[in-house]
């Protein structure tokens, strides 16, 4: 893939969307989007946006569903694969918002450990061991809107989080 300066549209994509030569288009960019729109729409063209997202979050949602399924066919014995013991029907990952552990940065300098490194926790009965952890993100990194959204539609939350924290691949087109 060679760098470009100009975003660059083929015409005929731009057809294919409804676009005129010409018309002053609006790009919002986000982390791994990118979505172009009109400048200024209509109501019926702003629904017909809203209908072209939608499309692409079902079949993103779809993709989640596959790769995870849903905390009631993850569950095995009357009690989550990614729960506690003993605790049938809770799901650790559910509520999960922020890190189990923080620690603070004079802490990480004085363990190695850079700022933007997730920790974990290796708990031992009266005392805890933190290092570093060995994946780059996790569950915590969703933000609450998208978690809700998948709450929702019933993905299961402790295997969305082994897939992000594996990064694993759950969509392709």
């Amino acid at each position: 893939m060679k760098n470009q300066k100009d975003i660059i549209i083929p015409a005929q994509a731009l057809k294919l969307g409804g676009f005129l030569p010409g018309d002053p288009l609006s790009i919002h960019i986000g982390e791994n989007t990118l979505v172009t729109v009109p400048e200024s729409m209509t109501a019926l063209e702003a629904v017909n946006t809203i209908a072209m997202l939608n499309g692409v979050i079902s079949e993103l949602l779809n993709a989640f569903m596959g790769a995870c399924g849903s905390c009631e066919e993850r569950l095995e014995d009357g009690e989550c694969p990614y729960g506690a013991p003993g605790e049938p029907g809770v799901c650790p990952c559910a509520e999960k918002i922020e890190p189990d552990v923080i620690v603070s940065d004079s802490a990480r300098k004085q363990m190695g450990i850079p700022p933007d490194v997730k920790v974990e926790l290796l708990p031992d009965e009266g005392e805890g061991l933190v290092i570093a952890a060995d994946y780059r993100h996790d569950i915590t990194d969703v933000p609450e809107s998208v978690r809700t959204l998948l709450s929702i539609a019933g993905v299961c939350p402790g295997r969305l989080d082994e897939l992000i924290m594996d990064e694993v691949e759950v969509w392709h087109d």
